[in-house]
């Protein structure tokens, strides 16, 4: 395609497109003309590079759309290699890759950090939603079990068992929940009449060791096993009271949590052997172990008349 150009002196000039833009000589006065800049019809916008930037903003946070954003921006730069007379749209695709990549590091880091956007409290608490029963008296009778124990505060809700068949569950007894901090009480009732304490103690701690009891590190905790774990043996010690009581403090690792657990281990006579768990994420159990001392020294065995 040729521009036609009318210099001032009154020539005419016929200048091939490839000028477009430049400044040419007129070749009877010798002054400089622009040559306006080449209109193409048919140069349109990639559709891959504004998908990769809608995706960057629509999928913002949740990590799957944002990294998909990266790809597509790539896949429309690469599409649009050589073809800049026919394609444009090359800042779009590099504006998707870049918040992509960006909203893909931010999403990461706040699912990785404990308090960043306080995401870690909203999942703890929406775990829990419609589970938890705050209602009731604050001491928590378990006639068949034959013990009671009270709940620190109103904040803690009892875990109502929802699984239609009690074999199905994967919890024991009774677990109370602060959903805001991610903690738990634990109360196991077991029969072992010819154990020791110490072997009771020895018993629910490897137990412990083994298992999710309660599934106190949630779902993906089933797929990743083993756990790291360590009992710290200097704080073991035998409470007085009017039953038989071995306090112990557990630490487990599993699902990428590090928690802290306060256990008592109760020994009846006539062989009925209770374990308690307290504990929530080893950075907020100093915070917290006040509440669980409460309840723990609360819990008590029911007398022959409260048990009918």
């Amino acid at each position: 395609m040729a521009f036609s150009l009318t210099c001032a002196c009154g020539a005419r000039l016929e200048v091939d497109d490839v000028f477009a833009g430049q400044i040419v000589q007129c070749p009877d006065c010798s002054l400089g003309l622009k040559v306006p800049q080449a209109h193409n019809p048919l140069l349109r916008t990639s559709g891959l590079a504004l998908a990769s930037l809608l995706l960057a903003l629509v999928g913002a946070f949740t990590v799957v759309g944002t990294l998909l954003a990266v790809v597509v921006g790539v896949a429309a730069l690469v599409h649009m290699h050589g073809k800049g007379d026919r394609l444009a749209g090359r800042g779009y695709a590099v504006a998707g890759i870049m918040l992509g990549l960006l909203l893909t590091a931010v999403t990461g880091v706040a699912f990785t950090s404990s308090e960043l956007f306080g995401l870690r409290r909203v999942l703890a608490e929406a775990r829990w939603v419609g589970k938890l029963d705050f209602s009731g008296s604050d001491e928590i009778l378990r006639v068949n079990e034959g013990y009671a124990i009270s709940r620190p505060s109103r904040e803690w809700g009892v875990y109502q068992e929802t699984a239609p068949n009690p074999n199905d569950r994967n919890w024991d007894d009774l677990l109370l929940v602060l959903p805001g901090q991610d903690a738990a009480i634990l109360c196991i009732a077991k029969l072992n009449p010819q154990d020791s304490l110490d072997r009771c103690c020895e018993l629910a701690v490897n137990e412990f060791k083994e298992f999710d009891k309660a599934g106190l590190f949630g779902r993906k905790a089933q797929k990743r096993k083993p756990a790291r774990f360590q009992e710290d043996r200097s704080k073991r010690q035998q409470l007085d009271g009017p039953v038989e009581t071995m306090e112990t403090v557990l630490e487990k690792s599993l699902a990428g949590q590090d928690r802290t657990f306060l256990m008592h281990v109760i020994k009846k006579r006539d062989g009925v052997c209770y374990v308690v768990l307290a504990g929530t994420r080893t950075k907020n159990f100093e915070a917290l172990e006040p509440q669980f001392r409460e309840a723990l020294k609360s819990f008590r065995v029911l007398e022959v008349g409260e048990q009918r």
